[in-house]
């Protein structure tokens, strides 16, 4: 099987290392690394029959900890100015690590108001970056995603494929360069998506490296950096594609995947920090005002962070 690293087949693939440590899904096995929830309806799909598929509505995404790894974690940003000086993390204890990515792909019937598939994913640690698979990968790779799109009708308008993710996908700008998730996107996108019409939508929480600007930054990573940027532009002018940062729905939905408690209280304090009406007896001290108005200032960073990028026009790079 490819090891991910620009197409390249490796003989040799060491075992999963995911564990308490590195996981934050730990002792899932390979559920940790791509597990699927399913509607139930009445007209049930192929990948409705799938062995150990969960009714929708299950905990995806799990406690507050693991809602803060995959997606609310705030890391230290200087580039957004001296109030991202320092993180927010839910964790109690020890702040998040920020090395695992999580994406959650809903293929959406918009005509029918109906969710078709919905399926999380995350990366897999196996030692190296040089083996490690990316959360975008097991996407890719979920033949069942594969199998729903393909039963669709091509209705342009109707569906809708969203990715929400914790980091821009990679484009030759991680520890291993020679990868690119972006293009194993785009070629996904153009071999199952397209054929059906289906519009792609890339929502992700912060970007990866495209915004460093720092002299040492610059000076260490700075070819990632411009590859980091370049894949954002390659995916901002690709046909029939959104890429933008997560608004307040986008929280709702994803908190709607978290346990009940976390989901109360979340949504309570993103309305209350949205200016909205919530009932204070659904707060707690995890998910509060504060740490939403930093979540969300934090939205906004990554959202100017792409309006520079698509400002700067279509790359001259094509996938």
């Amino acid at each position: 099987r490819g090891g991910g690293g620009g197409g390249a087949f490796l003989d040799y693939r060491p075992p999963c290392q995911c564990s308490t440590r590195h996981s934050v899904y730990p002792r899932m096995g390979e559920r940790a690394h791509a597990w699927r929830d399913i509607p139930t309806h009445e007209d049930a799909c192929p990948p409705c029959n799938v062995a150990g598929a969960q009714p929708l509505g299950s905990s995806l995404l799990g406690n507050a900890e693991q809602f803060c790894e995959s997606f609310f974690h705030c890391k230290e940003c200087p580039e957004a100015g001296e109030w991202a000086l320092e993180p927010v993390c839910l964790r109690h204890g020890d702040a998040c690590r920020g090395k695992t990515v999580v994406a959650i792909a809903r293929l959406v019937d918009h005509a029918a108001n109906t969710i078709v598939y919905q399926a999380r994913y995350s990366n897999c640690f196996r030692g190296s970056p040089v083996f490690n698979d990316h959360a975008e990968e097991f996407m890719i790779r979920d033949t069942e995603l594969r199998r729903a799109i393909d039963a669709l009708e091509n209705a342009p308008g109707k569906y809708q494929l969203i990715i929400w993710l914790t980091y821009q996908p990679c484009h030759h700008s991680s520890d291993n360069p020679r990868r690119s998730c972006t293009r194993e996107i785009l070629k996904f996108k153009r071999m199952h998506l397209d054929a059906r019409s289906v519009h792609l939508s890339i929502r992700f929480t912060f970007p990866y490296r495209g915004h460093w600007n720092t002299p040492a930054e610059l000076e260490t990573h700075g070819e990632k950096i411009k590859s980091a940027q370049v894949g954002t532009r390659i995916l901002q002018f690709e046909p029939n594609v959104d890429v933008r940062s997560f608004d307040a729905q986008d929280w709702i939905i994803l908190l709607s995947m978290c346990d009940d408690d976390v989901s109360d209280a979340g949504v309570a304090g993103l309305r209350l920090a949205e200016g909205q009406y919530a009932d204070p007896d659904d707060l707690d001290d995890t998910l509060t005002v504060e740490r939403w108005r930093h979540r969300r200032r934090l939205d906004a960073f990554t959202a100017s962070f792409l309006a520079d990028m698509h400002a700067l026009g279509a790359p001259s790079e094509r996938v």
